[in-house]
């Protein structure tokens, strides 16, 4: 980066930077140094870094230096005091009339005047030391006969400027301005941005470099020492007083704003250093015209009223920086490595967490509204503003966001329902934990509302009640001194009318005390809700509106049959637990639901049961395709299908429940129904499961067992008959095996093993098949019984022909090794099969193959 410094020279330099550079350069030959700068405080060591922090041309800086280095050590630093004993009242920012306070201008120049006096140290001036003490007699007798002697005895501007540099300081071309503190001005800009590495521009903005602001010195921030001499010095020689260095360092600090936590900090520091150095001023304007004199120890007794001006308006500009932070609090105040929240499964979780920085930009804007625009901004209201556009824009920035994201990868017919339920996942997911355990401890402290007044009313009527009591409880006892017994009585009865008046007045207080906590802790996050709950309703109003004409059902292209529109599978598994998630959340905050789940979402809920069929169906395909036909354990008979499978229908069934309870719908007919319509989802099961029996067969050869076994259960045949129309209307390709496979045994029994997972489900799911139990587990048991009936034709079109060949054989070594291949064949599959098979299963089998044989 110190390359680019030096290879980019500025084209033109302005007067007032060439100013600057000449009086930095005056100050390195200034006799004022320590043995600390002595060495590296010259032109020499300095001049190079001067030079690359204002990215000069060796041409450009030569030029300057050379005509400095025409004068001596000792006249530069005479003429620079010199320069401001001659200011009088004509320097442009320190004019008498510039001062808010009348004697402002006098406390200046006498302060002026013991400055130079302890910096002219050679006893050769002495003739202008006698010079300016004579002068200030003359101010102080304010002798206008003594003008023209006083003139005479005091080097006029133009003397000073005939033998000094300083005819370069105030070139009369420049209106008058006041270029010495406009040159402190630009010698701190330049050496933050050369610390910084960067390329010297008057108007820089973005942030300064945070390793400068962890110092705590206002002057001079975390510059290199060379650099701080050279501000030091230079604030001694030109009479640069502590206020206007502060108010250059805060408005720097103002204008290249950033809100992490060391520039909050300096910013705070430096307003309140200020605002400090303007309340003494303020009260020793007050003690002054009371009569009691004028305080001159302090150097910042005095304050112009341009400065004045412009602190008020740094203030106001940083206020409103901080006020745009506010409006994007969650992107700029989100919580840092040391901050960020404990994991939800964490005992910690709800532990609250107040944001630092955030809590540090807020008491800053406060006590900037509290020192200086009290009258003018109602904090907690510009507050509260701040935190709805900021949660507005955060809803828009997402939805803007999510709507790029999936551009042209949904369908337009459910689009709208689809990103509206991701921008609310996003406030649950993302936002809420942040709003609830972070942002609103910082928050609810600015936003307690003010019941000073409250309190102090109830306070003056408890006093009230109180001198009632007691005065009547004096006027009984003065009326009844006769008799001691009423006396007593009367005494008694008041004083505890006293009690009980103070006890209720006391616990009305406690009441409101408590009340008003409980609010002023909820406000920021009713803002929140409010705020995010009328975006919300406002785009589900749009949805009812548009979608309320739209069909509920479309017709499957290739099946033919009616399943749920897009746009409604997308309303209830998408948007609908988003929505009840959400008024959830807030009804454990304020025991309200803000959004609204009537109309027609129970009349829709029909179709959002077929589309978590439909779901259901899609997972069984996925399921059954990628499955690998493996045992599910040591000694398990059945592979991990019918588990996933029933694991994906209590899931569907467990979202339908929520849903039914989240909705309150009465009598569950939500999970009844979806019971009642699961029939052809199991029939869809072991349909795929039959398909990967089936799939070493020919695609046309699969349809027509497929519909063999199919007519055989519709016609509720045997499974002796079902064998007999196989050997009848089938006729296998020959195969390359047609033994009996483990594979195979898997997967008839993984649909004996789907019977008792299902006689599981309905007892834990309060019978949730009712009627229909019966007839799905009698299906499944028809499937397995037939699919075993095809193992054994399967079988029987390998065993017939080797049964004719022992049949119709007359050679006795031919029967002899087919009756061997026979019995080889018999005793493989059986062996396997018994070995394999559930153990209901196996009898089945076996019954079914002698019956063929």
């Amino acid at each position: 980066m110190e390359d680019q410094v030096i290879t980019k020279h500025k084209a033109i330099i302005s007067n007032n930077e060439a100013y600057a550079i000449i009086r930095a350069i005056l100050c390195l030959y200034s006799v004022n140094k320590t043995e600390e700068f002595k060495n590296s405080a010259n032109e020499k060591t300095m001049g190079p870094v001067l030079k690359k922090a204002f990215g000069l041309s060796d041409e450009q800086y030569n030029e300057i230096s050379e005509k400095i280095l025409e004068y001596s050590t000792e006249e530069i630093t005479i003429s620079e005091l010199q320069l401001r004993y001659a200011w009088k009242d004509n320097h442009p920012i320190y004019k008498s009339k510039a001062f808010k306070d009348p004697d402002g201008h006098t406390k200046w120049q006498k302060k002026e005047f013991q400055d130079i006096k302890k910096l002219l140290k050679d006893p050769s001036l002495l003739d202008l030391n006698t010079k300016l003490q004579l002068n200030e007699k003359n101010n102080n007798n304010n002798n206008n006969n003594n003008n023209n002697n006083e003139n005479n005895l005091k080097p006029s501007i133009q003397d000073v400027f005939n033998i000094t540099l300083k005819k370069h300081t105030v070139e009369k071309s420049n209106g008058g301005k006041d270029n010495i503190h406009i040159g402190y001005k630009i010698l701190v800009n330049a050496f933050l941005q050369y610390s910084s590495q960067e390329v010297y521009r008057e108007d820089r903005q973005h942030p300064i470099k945070s390793s400068l602001l962890k110092s705590n010195d206002l002057f001079n921030l975390g510059l290199l020492p060379e650099f701080t001499w050279i501000l030091n010095e230079y604030s001694i020689l030109y009479g640069i007083r502590d206020f206007y260095r502060y108010l250059v360092i805060f408005d720097v600090l103002t204008t290249r704003f950033d809100d992490n936590l060391n520039q909050l900090n300096l910013l705070s520091n430096c307003f309140k250093k200020l605002q400090s150095i303007r309340k003494v001023i303020q009260n020793n304007e007050t003690i002054n015209s009371d009569g009691n004199g004028i305080n001159l120890n302090n150097q910042n007794d005095f304050i112009t009223e341009d400065e004045n001006d412009l602190f008020n308006k740094i203030s106001s500009n940083l206020f409103n920086n901080l006020l745009i932070r506010i409006g994007n609090y969650r992107i700029c105040f989100t919580p840092n490595q040391v901050e960020k929240l404990p994991q939800r499964q964490s005992q910690h979780y709800q532990r609250l967490i107040k944001s630092i920085p955030l809590t540090f930009a807020l008491n800053l804007m406060k006590y900037i509204v509290d020192e200086l625009f009290s009258d003018l901004i109602d904090f907690q209201s510009v507050l509260k503003k701040a935190i709805i556009e900021a949660n507005e824009k955060e809803y828009n920035r997402s939805m803007e966001h999510l709507e790029a994201l999936y551009n042209g990868q949904l369908n337009s017919n459910y689009q709208q329902i689809f990103l509206l339920s991701k921008v609310i996942n996003d406030i649950i997911d993302k936002w809420f934990d942040w709003e609830i355990y972070y942002f609103d401890l910082s928050f609810s402290e600015f936003l307690k509302s003010n019941d000073k007044n409250n309190q102090n009313n109830q306070n003056n009527n408890n006093n009230q009640n109180n001198n009632n009591n007691n005065n009547n409880h004096n006027n009984h006892n003065n009326q009844n001194n006769n008799n001691n017994n009423n006396n007593n009585n009367n005494n008694n009865n008041n004083n505890n009318n006293n009690n009980n008046n103070n006890n209720n007045n006391n616990n009305n207080n406690n009441n409101n005390n408590n009340n008003n906590n409980n609010n002023n802790q909820k406000i920021h996050l009713e803002i929140i809700f409010e705020t995010f709950s009328n975006f919300i309703n406002k785009s589900v109003l749009n949805i009812y509106k548009r979608y309320s004409n739209e069909e509920h059902t479309v017709r499957n292209s290739k099946s033919g049959k009616l399943e749920a529109a897009p746009w409604i599978t997308c309303l209830f598994s998408e948007l609908i637990p988003s929505l009840v998630k959400y008024n959830e959340i807030v009804f454990g905050l304020f025991k309200k639901k803000p959004i609204p789940l009537e109309g027609e979402i129970s009349f829709l809920t029909g179709q959002f049961i077929l589309n978590r069929i439909s779901i259901l169906n899609t997972n069984i395909k996925h399921l059954i395709k990628h499955q690998e036909w493996k045992p599910n354990g040591k000694g398990v008979f059945h592979s991990s299908c019918p588990i996933d499978f029933f694991e994906f229908l209590t899931q569907c069934y467990s979202s339908i429940q929520s849903l039914e309870i989240k909705l309150s719908i009465p009598s569950n007919p939500m999970t009844r129904s979806f019971g009642t319509n699961l029939g052809d989802t199991f029939l869809f099961f072991v349909k795929g499961i039959r398909a990967v029996i089936l799939d070493d067969l020919p695609i046309d050869q699969q349809k027509i067992i497929s519909n063999v076994i199919d007519n055989a259960i519709s016609n509720q045949a045997t499974p002796k008959q079902l064998f007999q129309t196989l050997v009848e209307n089938v006729r296998l390709p020959k195969l390359s095996s047609y033994n009996i496979t483990e594979r195979m045994c898997l997967q008839i029994n993984d649909i004996e093993q789907s019977r008792g997972l299902l006689l599981d489900f309905d007892d834990k799911y309060n019978n949730i098949f009712r009627n229909s139990l019966n007839e799905l587990f009698t299906t499944l048991k028809d499937h397995w019984n037939y699919l075993l009936t095809y193992y054994v034709y399967k079988m029987n079109c390998y065993i017939k022909p080797i049964i004719q060949s022992i049949s119709l054989s007359l050679n006795d070594n031919s029967t002899s090794n087919s009756t061997k291949e026979l019995s080889n064949f018999i005793e493989l599959n059986l062996s396997l099969s018994n070995k394999k098979l559930q153990a209901n299963l196996f009898p089945v089998l076996l019954k079914r193959l002698f019956q063929s044989i």
